[in-house]
């Protein structure tokens, strides 16, 4: 039996970068390449953006991508630049992340869903 290896959060963002590009933006870039005409109307945002943000909470994480919405070119070949945040050990996860601090409001406080797939 092979001990596994805890990966550190550089890593296991890595490979959520390249588990996304095979099976999220490859399949994107395969419609593409078999339909050019769609190149014309496609949100270039999804597959050129300038940045992504990986954060990391306790229990949540999220992609933030950042960048022009409009580019009128896209780019096969294009860089990828990605950013980590780890708010592991913060209480308010999507707080850190809008960066508001919203403790001054109250008690109450709209609870993050256990799951979102968006």
């Amino acid at each position: 039996m092979s001990e596994q290896t805890r990966l550190n959060l550089e890593e296991f963002s890595t490979k959520v970068i390249q588990y996304l590009m095979e099976n999220y933006w490859g399949k994107m870039w395969e419609v593409l390449e078999n339909n050019p005409e769609l190149k014309e109307s496609y949100t270039t945002f999804l597959l050129n953006p300038e940045k992504l943000i990986l954060y990391f909470g306790k229990t949540h994480w999220a992609i933030e991508y950042v960048g022009a919405l409009n580019k009128r070119t896209i780019n096969s070949h294009h860089q990828l630049e990605f950013e980590v945040k780890d708010y592991t050990k913060v209480e308010n996860f999507l707080d850190e992340i809008i960066g508001i601090d919203y403790s001054s409001m109250g008690k109450f406080r709209m609870p993050l869903l256990e799951y979102n797939e968006d």
